[in-house]
């Protein structure tokens, strides 16, 4: 089997959509929480998400510039179209890697289609630790403790899922099996 940025790919999906059920269950305020900026809500982090998977989906040249979501989108709605994007992400991991060539600005900037799609991955769980983390100041830890644990250890997951467990360890857990 080859190396493949896929498998990382599914795993942000499948982790994605976790993240967004997981969200539509918390209390409505909660998406209303930020850290520093009051700008950058828990609720902007998951639009952001989302608006950034079309927005990569563009970028690699394998779907349309998505088109504004009409704000306040419902979560539901944002984990619907995060989902899309998500798969033509996927699909893209099959195709040939090429240098993408595209305008910022008067300047042209070449990226290699897998430049863009291990960014995509990167981006999407830099985010979903971010939300984690402004929960966790704000004090949702009952709510939000085991969002994130999504790793490759089953029995891991299980006993972390099924016992009460200190945030702070829950979070190091799941920079070290994600």
């Amino acid at each position: 089997m080859k190396i493949s940025i896929e498998r990382a790919l599914r795993h942000m999906a499948w982790s994605n959509q976790k993240v967004y059920e997981a969200v539509e269950k918390l209390p409505e305020d909660s998406l209303k929480s930020f850290v520093v900026n009051e700008e950058w809500t828990a609720y902007e982090i998951l639009f952001h998400i989302c608006s950034s998977a079309g927005f990569y989906v563009y970028r690699l040249g394998i779907g349309e510039r998505p088109a504004d979501i009409q704000e306040p989108a419902k979560i539901s709605t944002l984990r619907e179209l995060l989902s899309i994007h998500d798969k033509n992400l996927i699909s893209a991991a099959s195709q040939e890697d090429r240098e993408i060539d595209f305008d910022r600005e008067g300047k042209v900037i070449r990226r290699w289609a897998s430049t863009i799609l291990t960014q995509a991955v990167h981006h999407a769980t830099e985010h979903r630790a971010q939300l984690i983390i402004l929960w966790n100041l704000r004090d949702l830890n009952q709510s939000t403790s085991t969002i994130l644990i999504y790793g490759h250890s089953t029995n891991m997951r299980k006993h972390l899922i099924n016992r009460d467990s200190d945030f702070q360890s829950v979070i190091s857990i799941h920079w070290i099996f994600i």
